[in-house]
């Protein structure tokens, strides 16, 4: 049996992009950001969140370039990273901001539930691999038993 990932696709590649983007704006272009409700967070959490975005998205793109079982485990961790991430910087938020920050807050937890999302279809996967692993073995084996 031969394992193929199919290819990714272009939304989750380019909302990885965004997010790998975004999260070096932030940590780069901070101190320009004067008007954005991320500068008005303290500062040790928006270099988190952009840092955070960074590495998770970063991770997620590695493992979707490389094709292999390594690759769909990294973008699984990256996919987990991400999520927490979101759903931390969401409660964040509406602690500071309140009902004002419920649409930003919003749209956070929505991305996180793409990664939750992604990352169960990934565990499908993995698990359909798994059995047609050991479906394969079976079968070798019983070849093997009829030999003798």
């Amino acid at each position: 049996m031969i394992i193929v990932r199919a290819r990714p696709s272009p939304f989750e590649v380019m909302f990885m992009v965004a997010a790998a983007l975004g999260g070096a704006s932030i940590v780069i272009l901070r101190q320009r950001l004067l008007n954005a409700a991320t500068m008005q967070l303290p500062v040790v959490i928006t270099i988190i969140f952009g840092v955070g975005l960074v590495v998770g998205a970063g991770t997620v793109l590695i493992g979707l370039s490389l094709h292999t079982l390594w690759g769909t485990l990294l973008e699984r961790a990256g996919l987990t990273a991400l999520s927490l991430l979101m759903l931390v910087y969401s409660a964040v938020t509406l602690d500071y901001y309140g009902i004002r920050a419920f649409v930003s807050a919003l749209f956070f937890i929505s991305f996180s539930a793409a990664c939750v999302w992604r990352f169960i279809q990934i565990g499908q996967d993995l698990t359909d691999v798994e059995s047609n692993i050991v479906g394969d073995a079976v079968k070798a084996l019983n070849t093997d038993d009829t030999k003798e």
